[in-house]
């Protein structure tokens, strides 16, 4: 329950570090952290 409940975080900054090296424009890395974290 507790990875459960601290996951969301940290897949995001997971992720978004993933998309952040993906794609060098900070427009889609801003977004997708915005996204994920909003809809938490």
């Amino acid at each position: 329950m507790l990875q459960i409940l601290s996951g969301p975080e940290s897949n995001a900054t997971i992720i978004a570090d993933f998309y952040k090296n993906m794609k060098t424009e900070g427009k889609y890395f801003k977004y997708f952290v915005y996204k994920m974290t909003v809809n938490i």
